[in-house]
């Protein structure tokens, strides 16, 4: 698979999207039975709180080294510089 560089605005658009794509889907597919309340629960519930900790690292930036923020591949390997 091809390393793409993703930023962290990146990282929280896509993770905003795929929330709203779970809410929009997971009750249909409760209400046929493919998937239980819960289950869902739990899974919306952990991308939340990524989301969460992605919006509070990318809102104070200046306060965490900047390390931290050097573009990432898709499977978590620095960027070639």
């Amino acid at each position: 698979m091809k390393q793409v560089a993703v930023t962290l605005p990146e990282q929280i658009a896509e993770l905003q999207r795929e929330i709203r794509l779970r809410e929009l889907l997971y009750p249909k597919w409760i209400a046929a039975g493919k998937l239980k309340q819960d289950f869902a629960d739990r899974q919306i519930g952990r991308l939340r709180a990524t989301l969460q900790l992605l919006t509070e690292l990318d809102e104070s930036r200046t306060e965490v080294p900047q390390q931290l923020f050097r573009l990432r591949t898709v499977d978590g390997s620095p960027s070639p510089s």
